[in-house]
């Protein structure tokens, strides 16, 4: 287990998946809350289906359901995710939006704007309860982190019309029965960067490297180099991919997408 777990009072991966996009979706949240003992830690397992939507929703659904049921339970939560979309909403564009009247600078109204709206309220109302804060880290998808591929088996399975069974119980004993160490690999996507929930991040100084982006059945991710990028997008219809010179750019981009 990452040895640094106990920064993560309430741990929560959230997934979406999409058939079509738009079309048949599901998604999917693993909730962690800590105990005194990490392995008496309670996990509840989140699911759901819905017959006609885009994947960018299910992103959004996992999250808002995530939120929701931790509602009323103290301790700052850690949201992982491998969606950009939901991050750089809810990290850099989403306070913008709010003050323009939930339309972009283009004028064009936001898209899912009843979705981001409640997220945004499911947040505030947290942080005006001092309940604590809400941070969202980006963990790339399919990289064997065990608690984003549990998510996405769980939402994928959902999109196919499926009723997974869902655990809720000891830490320990879902780390028995599903092999899902909900804390290996977080700690690397923690050091990357921090988003604050209610604030936007620190500006960055000096440009890093390239970002290479993909958008594959709606879903878009971000790649440190153009061969994971290509490999991603090569043979996919419709699939699109774009090199941005930094954060900035990349953003850009994403909006352009949505």
């Amino acid at each position: 287990m990452g040895e640094k777990s106990d920064e993560f009072p309430v741990l929560v991966f959230a997934d979406g998946a999409c058939s079509g996009n738009p079309g048949p979706g599901g998604w999917a949240a693993v909730v962690c809350l800590r105990r005194e003992s990490l392995k008496d830690a309670e996990v509840v397992e989140l699911a759901g289906f819905k017959d006609d939507t885009t994947n960018n929703r299910m992103e959004l659904t996992a999250v808002g359901k995530a939120l929701r049921h931790l509602e009323r339970v103290p301790g700052a939560i850690a949201i992982f995710t491998d969606s950009s979309y939901v991050i750089n909403g809810l990290t850099k564009w989403i306070h913008g939006w709010k003050k323009g009247g939930w339309k972009k600078s283009d004028g064009e109204v936001v898209a899912n704007a009843r979705f981001w709206k409640r997220l945004l309220e499911l947040i505030e109302a947290r942080v005006a309860a001092g309940l604590g804060g809400v941070e969202f880290h980006y963990v790339p998808g399919h990289s064997g982190v065990p608690g984003n591929e549990r998510c996405d088996a769980l939402a994928v399975e959902c999109s196919k019309g499926g009723r997974p069974a869902l655990f809720t119980g000891r830490y320990g004993d879902y780390l028995r029965r599903f092999g899902v160490d909900l804390f290996e690999g977080i700690d690397a996507a923690a050091a990357s960067g921090a988003n604050g929930g209610s604030s936007p991040p620190p500006a960055r100084g000096k440009k890093g490297p390239p970002v290479y982006l993909s958008l594959v059945d709606g879903k878009v991710e971000r790649h440190a180099t153009w061969s994971e990028c290509e490999a991603r997008v090569k043979g996919r219809a419709g699939a699109k991919f774009k090199k941005c010179r930094d954060d900035a750019e990349a953003a850009r981009v994403m909006r352009e997408w949505e």
